[in-house]
């Protein structure tokens, strides 16, 4: 009988794999959000100053490839003495409207999906898209473990 359809049983190994892996990754998805969550809070806790070359690094970022004319406003008042570099980098001077506006106006990064794409797609070509218009659940619309053939 080699035309004979497979039973569910059949699939109950495969299956059994793949809740495996699947619970794998996601338990390593919540060690690695557990692990993120503990540096950005030990982040919170670090009371120490920016290093002058944090400053200058930062100072060229906004000047440089970062610049919007909102960090103008900014460097003026820090030149006269109304902020710091330092409140400025440590989040001190978030309150105020015009560091706001000026780390409103950096430039986005690209979404990750997008670099990601861009990274292992080939100079000159496109990422594969799925241009299918069929719903694939409608593959298992006649789908019953418990239905016999």
């Amino acid at each position: 009988m080699s035309g004979q359809r497979p039973r569910p049983s059949d699939y109950l190994d495969a299956m059994d794999a793949a809740r495996r892996r699947l619970d794998a990754t996601a338990d390593a998805a919540a060690t690695d959000l557990r692990k993120a969550d503990e540096l950005l809070a030990k982040e919170a806790r670090n009371d120490t100053p920016p290093t002058a070359e944090e400053i200058e690094r930062f100072k060229e970022y906004v000047t440089g490839p970062g610049y919007a004319p909102q960090w103008d406003v900014v460097i003026r008042r820090i030149e006269a003495g109304e902020l710091s570099w330092s409140d400025v980098l440590t989040g001190a001077a978030t309150n105020d409207s015009d560091v706001r506006a000026a780390f409103q106006a950096l430039p986005q990064p690209a979404p990750l999906a997008e670099e990601a794409g861009a990274a292992t797609t080939p100079a000159g070509s496109r990422p594969p898209t799925d241009d299918h218009d069929e719903d694939d659940d409608d593959y298992f619309a006649n789908f019953s473990i418990g239905r016999k053939p």
